[in-house]
């Protein structure tokens, strides 16, 4: 999928209730979001027992968001750290989605984890409109 515009936010967190990731403000030109990639990568060394899966939701005061939620590409074995069934960096995959958007509006970002975790599971999200 050609991008147009593309902007991320990036945060970190140990507990497994919703954590606020971080807040976008789309182009003015924006008219719908077509694309979300979701990256949870382990912030530090894991602890055993602890696998790390995460998964996103977006919100919006501005406009009207489907409710929905996104996993996360990677998600880590508590045994050695190691991803599970990926290689250890990211694919950029980007989710195809179709959300009507008004340009300007303010998109917040929010992850969950599994369980909480004694290191940080660290969480970029990228959001690609039009």
């Amino acid at each position: 999928m050609p991008l147009k515009f593309c902007d991320a936010v990036y945060s970190s967190f140990a507990s497994a209730s919703e954590q606020s990731i971080g807040t976008i403000t789309l182009a003015e030109k924006a008219s719908r979001i077509v694309g979300i990639f979701a990256d949870c990568n382990k912030g530090d060394a894991l602890t055993s027992g602890e696998a790390i899966l995460a998964t996103i939701r977006l919100a919006s005061d501005d406009i009207k968001m489907p409710p929905a939620a996104y996993p996360c590409m990677r998600c880590f074995d508590a045994g050695d750290g190691t991803v599970e069934g990926e290689s250890a960096a990211p694919r950029m995959d980007f989710i195809p989605v179709d959300i009507p958007v008004e340009g300007g509006a303010r998109l917040n970002i929010y992850a969950t984890s599994v369980i909480s975790v004694t290191g940080n599971v660290d969480i970029q999200v990228f959001i690609a409109y039009e």
